[in-house]
């Protein structure tokens, strides 16, 4: 997903830059979160439901660029929220 920084700066690693991953369940959202936590990544928001309705998490990896992890079935509310210029969903690709 490609956004313009909240700061309005230019985009670089960690400002502007969000990968956001869409999953089945929230148990995988949670499983996932825990694992790029034991592994070093920061937390930017533990998991948990957003504005009532969202459940997702929000972590940065060791690069600094932020990823969060939401359920499928709100990836398009989230990109038209965010006005998006890219979004890439692999949700459908075999494993």
């Amino acid at each position: 997903m490609l956004i313009k920084p909240n700061e309005g700066n230019e985009a670089s690693v960690g400002d502007g830059v969000m990968v956001a991953i869409a999953l089945a369940t929230t148990a995988e959202i949670n499983v996932l979160h825990a694992k790029a936590m034991r592994l070093g990544g920061t937390d930017e928001g533990s998991p948990g439901y957003r504005e009532e309705t969202f459940y997702r998490t929000y972590f940065r990896g060791p690069d600094g660029n932020e990823v969060c992890l939401q359920p499928r079935w709100v990836v398009r509310p989230f990109r038209a929220r965010f006005k998006c210029r890219a979004v890439i969903d692999i949700s459908r690709q075999s494993r």
